[in-house]
C-alpha cells in the first residue's frame, strides 16, 4: 500500500516531483479501474440482457410460460390445418 503523503511536509522540489509523479500513478489507475468498470457494465446492457431482464421480472408476475406454451400450441394446431 502507498504511504499516505503529507503535502504540507515536501520541501524540495524532488519531494514535489515524487508527490505529483505518486498522484498520477494512482490517478492512472483509478482511470483504469473506471474504464473497465464501464465496459462491465456496457456490456450487461446489450438488447438480448435487457429484453432477458423483462421477460424474468415480467414472467415473475404473470404466467408467461403458460401463456407461451398456449401460443406455441395454437400455432402448431393452426400450421397442421
Amino acid at each position: 500500500m502507498i504511504k499516505a503523503m503529507k503535502y504540507s511536509e515536501i520541501k524540495t522540489m524532488e519531494e514535489l516531483e515524487k508527490a505529483q509523479e505518486s498522484i498520477r500513478k494512482r490517478i492512472g489507475r483509478k482511470g483504469e479501474a473506471v474504464r473497465d468498470s464501464l465496459f462491465e457494465v456496457k456490456d450487461s446492457f446489450t438488447p438480448v440482457n435487457l429484453v432477458a431482464t423483462g421477460l424474468k421480472s415480467v414472467s415473475t408476475v404473470v404466467p408467461f410460460d403458460r401463456m407461451l406454451l398456449s401460443v406455441v400450441s395454437f400455432l402448431k394446431r393452426s400450421l397442421s390445418k
